[in-house]
């Protein structure tokens, strides 16, 4: 794009815009006290508190304990428990970004 890329009527348009936001003394004050703070990454300990994680860990867990015994015993019962334990873990941990996404969003709308 060559020059600014706004039309004279759009400038125009975002000067008034810009003008009606400079009036605004509430929106001034939010912006001007606005602070850009990195979200600190959960520790271990932090994790482990929410419920969906710790539940996450133990499915985890005993799918792991499930597929050694597999492979040790290969009975049916035994893979059958593996897989359908496999498949709540996935379930458990592709839905655990989302809820905490929500959490912690309805934590930051409770704080104002």
């Amino acid at each position: 794009m060559d020059g600014s890329g706004l039309s004279e009527r759009e400038r125009r348009a975002l000067a008034e815009i810009e003008d009606v936001l400079r009036c605004d003394g509430a929106l001034d004050r939010q912006l001007r006290t606005m602070r850009l703070e990195p979200r600190p990454d959960p520790g271990p300990g932090e994790l482990l508190r929410r419920p969906r994680t710790l539940l996450l860990a133990l499915l985890a867990i005993v799918c792991l304990g499930l597929l050694i015994a597999a492979t040790v015993t290969t009975l049916l019962a035994v893979v059958c428990a593996f897989v359908v334990t496999w498949l709540v873990t996935l379930l458990v941990a592709v839905r655990l970004p989302g809820v905490v996404r929500r959490t912690g969003a309805r934590r930051r709308r409770r704080r104002r």
